[in-house]
């Protein structure tokens, strides 16, 4: 029996890939922690894995009402422009939970004691690499889109004009030398895994070198008794489980699917971000079962998240994808190009464009992916792989 830690931030779209993975290994008969959000506690106790929270609720809504500020600003056109700037970086990590967080994820990681392989996320989890040279343990870090890692050379740059001198007392107070050479750093894990398909980075700028691809991550399943729309044949419109989504998304998408024809159900968890009034072909959801729902709808319009752009594509659902800011201009780019969806930057987002563009979608018949999508074994692969860094240890009565 080996021993995994796991430390995963953001949306429920960031965490179900980590919270996949560990249920996966503790299957398997593996030791398996979960450090993450104190909201995710109940679905990472499900997957038979030891939790620890990194926060508490209070903190995560605080985390999400922040993170809108960091996409709001930017002008059209410029992908994430806090990327480009270090003060606007450090409010990145500010919005994360800052340093003092930092420092007690990794003051926690390390108390899991040697021994145990660590899994973050590229970029995100700096406390996993930091914990890995204290414990001198294994560490594998998860991609969850190819933005996430084209961006990571800016990012060990920010780190060093921004943020080299809070990292690097953290550094010292656990024994640690300063760093010097951030991007190597950064990219020191002993194993990379993107998780998406190779014909998915075909379609645009690769991984890099050396970045073990899978499939992508495993998407909501269906189950008896989920919530579905009241109708068939409508069009679903979903900015994902956060807030970082541009202001205009969700006003525009119904706009123009106010005299769709159709019904149409919108799924946030913030209704605030909603129009003060619906059209009246609008039901709203907190939250859906999109493994049941996807199937039976007409389109999709959503945000160009990863994991609902994978879970559209394995339900066969036409998408239109509104995109701005992160990863989602890239991943509606391929999707694109690949013709298994339109996507639409901010200046297009007309009522009249959305609505040609869904009734063009609901048209004609979808184009099916050319590879795998979402299946299961990606995740097994994932597994095996990170079981290959840890020896197996003698299990004491």
């Amino acid at each position: 029996m080996s021993r995994f830690v796991l430390v995963a931030h953001g949306t429920r779209g960031d965490v179900d890939p980590f919270l996949a993975l560990a249920g996966v290994l503790h299957r398997r008969g593996h030791e398996v922690a979960v450090h993450t959000h104190a909201v995710f506690e109940k679905t990472a106790r499900a997957t038979g894995a030891r939790f620890r929270p990194i926060d508490n609720a209070a903190e995560y809504d605080r985390h999400l009402r922040r993170t809108a500020t960091l996409i709001h600003p930017h002008p059209v056109g410029a992908v994430n422009a806090y990327y480009r700037d270090p003060e606007r970086f450090l409010d990145r990590i500010s919005v994360a939970g800052g340093f003092p967080q930092l420092r007690g994820e990794a003051l926690a990681l390390c108390a899991e004691g040697p021994g145990s392989v660590l899994i973050g996320r590229v970029t995100s989890a700096l406390s996993a690499l930091i914990a890995a040279e204290v414990l001198d343990s294994r560490v594998v870090q998860l991609s969850l889109s190819p933005f996430q890692s084209a961006t990571a050379p800016v990012t060990a740059m920010h780190l060093a004009r921004a943020a080299a001198g809070p990292v690097n007392r953290i550094r010292a107070e656990l024994g640690l030398r300063p760093i010097s050479e951030w991007h190597r750093w950064l990219s020191r894990a002993d194993l990379t895994v993107g998780l998406w398909p190779a014909w998915f980075d075909r379609a645009g700028k690769p991984a890099p070198a050396g970045t073990m691809l899978t499939d992508f991550a495993p998407v909501e399943q269906a189950s008896p008794g989920s919530a579905s729309p009241s109708r068939t044949a409508a069009v679903l419109v979903t900015g994902g489980t956060g807030r970082m989504v541009h202001g205009d998304f969700y006003p525009a998408a119904l706009a123009g699917l106010a005299a769709i024809g159709r019904p149409v159900v919108v799924v946030t968890r913030h209704p605030d971000l909603l129009p003060a009034r619906l059209p009246v072909n609008v039901e709203h959801r907190t939250e859906l079962n999109f493994g049941q729902v996807l199937p039976s709808v007409a389109a999709v319009v959503h945000h160009g998240g990863i994991n609902t752009c994978a879970a559209a594509l394995a339900a066969g659902t036409p998408q239109l994808i509104l995109a701005h800011g992160g990863d989602r201009p890239d991943n509606g780019a391929r999707l694109e190009r690949l013709g298994l969806a339109r996507c639409l930057t901010h200046p297009q987002w007309t009522a009249d464009r959305i609505h040609a563009e869904v009734e063009a979608l609901t048209a004609r018949a979808p184009r099916g992916a050319p590879g795998p999508v979402a299946a299961a074994t990606g995740i097994g692969e994932l597994a095996d792989a990170c079981a290959a860094l840890c020896p197996t240890r003698e299990v004491v009565a």
